[in-house]
């Protein structure tokens, strides 16, 4: 897997990174994507640590949104395995 598939799962989301609350919602389509990531993320602690890193620089590439861009995995009720934080180094994911 490459961060362009991880990409591709979450796309439906990029509006709401761009953008935020409140003038956009979170689509079902973004949180489909995010469920995704879960079902991946849940496969292994290899798996955990790629997509944090991909997160992360998705934050880095979103810079001023990192903290709506963090809020996507609770807004749809999903869990990744590990707090998407701007800060978090995934070398320490379990």
């Amino acid at each position: 897997m490459s961060c362009d598939v991880m990409s591709s799962l979450i796309n439906n989301c990029e509006n709401f990174m761009l953008h935020g609350p409140p003038e956009m919602a979170v689509s079902p389509q973004c949180c489909q994507g995010l469920l995704s990531l879960a079902d991946i993320a849940g496969e292994s602690i290899l798996a955990r640590k790629f997509i944090c890193a991909c997160i992360v620089s998705f934050i880095d590439d979103y810079g001023p949104n990192a903290t709506t861009i963090a809020r996507l995995p609770g807004l749809c009720r999903v869990s990744l395995g590990f707090p998407v934080d701007p800060n978090i180094d995934c070398r320490y994911i379990v």
